[in-house]
């Protein structure tokens, strides 16, 4: 009997001394002095009175085994340093955590000063806490802040904070949830949230006009995100490696950067609202399964849609693009491709792996044959392809390099444009455009001469009209889509 009652009595003893905190009232630059020799094995621990950042570098020294701690009455003051501390600093400023303040310590919940104003760069580095109440004073977030912090499953940024650093949660494997809604973020930093793989939902400030390179880089479990209606710019690999299966793109946006969202395996669909965004090379590279974009394109850069084996264009969708990059419809599965009279160039490999292509229509450019890069393409069964070219210019595709290989036929052979024999007539009557088709018409795109897109209509019946009152151009190039079909017009109003 005496031995249970020794054993509740040293359970009790060891219960209560796990669960208690040690409180130490210190002042800037003395916590060291106050450590004893038995406090070294203390899991937690609350400070008050005012604090510098040697004391921070005392709780690395005299507290390896810590795992709470409660600073929250705690007021930071400024340090200059005669020696080098954290972070290899002298300086040190008030009301703000110290570089690497708390790197690499088994903290795994830390209560912070109620009036500090910043979290400088790598302070919770490698830190394995499982949450973080950040004190709504903060104003600014450094470099490397929370990376690497494994076990941190959600994060919210108060109204106040201004800026965040580059790869300030990168890494923080468990993170599943970031609002950033209250937040005054201009721009969402470089690589913020790199390699978050549980990352599945994002809440964006209103004031987001930029999301800088890397920042949602392999969040493998981001599946779909609702960007900012301020947004300006995303930035290279933005989200590159990303599990989204869809992405709209706001009408503001007017640069998608390099590879953007490259190397989506899930990406199905894009929208793009804007009229005058620039994609940037490889912006979609190697998305396997993306079907639909849903864009106006004027240049098709390099690489852009490389690999989108599932992607298949609208015969028409080119008419208003100038230049087709290097390697840019790589593998592309589509069958019918309108190049429009504003077509300079196509680079090295651009059309390569275009196995199914039925028909390239260069009408439009009449005899100024675009620059071709090398092998623009290769593996295209050229001869079985054919290239309709506008009437009385065949002499100067036949002597085209890489041209000639393709089955060569004038425009008049393949579209009849008289009236009453055409299956689609296209007319102008008193400032009205008119179509008529035997099929139903499902898409009617108006162009003029310099490939700027005017209108495109929706008819879904065999006859539409078109009022141009408000068109000022004289002369038009009109793409007919039916259900059998596509002509091609030039009409002069």
């Amino acid at each position: 009997m005496k031995i249970k009652i020794w054993l509740i009595l040293l359970m009790t003893m060891v219960s209560t001394h796990w669960v208690s905190a040690l409180t130490i009232e210190t002042s800037s630059g003395n916590l060291a002095s106050l450590v004893s020799e038995e406090m070294r094995s203390e899991q937690s621990l609350t400070l008050v009175g005012t604090m510098d950042a040697r004391d921070f570098v005392a709780m690395h020294d005299f507290f390896p085994s810590l795992r709470t701690l409660d600073i929250s009455a705690v007021v930071i003051e400024e340090l200059v340093a005669i020696d080098r501390l954290l972070g290899g600093k002298t300086f040190f400023e008030a009301d703000a955590l110290p570089p690497q303040a708390f790197f690499g310590m088994g903290l795994t919940s830390v209560a912070l000063p109620q009036g500090l104003k910043k979290i400088n760069e790598g302070a919770f580095t490698a830190v394995p806490l499982k949450k973080i109440d950040i004190p709504v004073s903060v104003i600014t977030i450094g470099d490397y802040s929370f990376y690497d912090c494994d076990e941190l499953e959600s994060i919210t940024l108060t109204s106040e904070i201004e800026e965040i650093g580059d790869y300030v949660f990168a890494g923080c494997d468990r993170l599943a949830t970031v609002d950033l809604s209250s937040a005054r973020l201009d721009s969402v930093s470089e690589a913020a949230f790199a390699n978050c793989v549980s990352l599945k939902e994002v809440k964006f400030s209103t004031a987001t006009t930029a999301i800088c390179d890397m920042t949602f880089m392999n969040c493998v479990a981001l599946e779909s995100i609702a960007l900012p209606s301020e947004l300006r710019r995303i930035g290279e690999r933005a989200f590159y490696g990303c599990g989204l299966t869809y992405i709209e793109l706001p009408t503001l946006v007017e640069t998608v950067g390099e590879f953007a969202f490259a190397a989506s395996p899930k990406l199905e669909k894009v929208f793009i609202k804007g009229k005058a965004t620039q994609l940037c090379d490889g912006a979609f590279f190697y998305c396997p399964r993306l079907a639909s974009i849903d864009a106006q394109i004027s240049n098709v850069a390099d690489y852009l849609f490389c690999g989108d084996e599932s992607l298949r264009f609208e015969s028409e969708d080119f008419v208003n693009v100038e230049e087709i990059g290097d390697y840019a419809l790589y593998n592309n599965k589509s069958q019918k491709i309108i190049i429009g009279p504003s077509m300079s160039s196509l680079g090295d490999k651009a059309m390569a792996g275009m196995n199914r292509l039925t028909l390239i229509d260069v009408s439009a450019l009449e005899e100024r044959v675009p620059q071709l890069g090398e092998s623009v393409f290769e593996w295209v069964s050229q001869p079985e392809v054919t290239l309709r070219v506008a009437d009385g210019t065949e002499q100067a595709w036949r002597s085209s390099s890489q041209w000639n290989e393709f089955k060569i036929v004038d425009y008049s052979s393949v579209v009849k444009i008289d009236k009453e024999k055409n299956d689609i007539k296209a007319w102008f009557g008193e400032g009205v455009l008119n179509i008529q088709s035997t099929d139903v018409i499902r898409r009617v795109s108006i162009y003029a001469l310099q490939g700027i897109h005017m209108a495109t209509l929706h008819p879904n019946q065999t006859s539409t009209e078109c009022q141009m009152n408000e068109l000022t151009e004289k002369i038009y190039i009109v793409v007919v889509t039916t259900d059998n079909q596509v002509a091609t017009f030039k009409l002069i109003r």
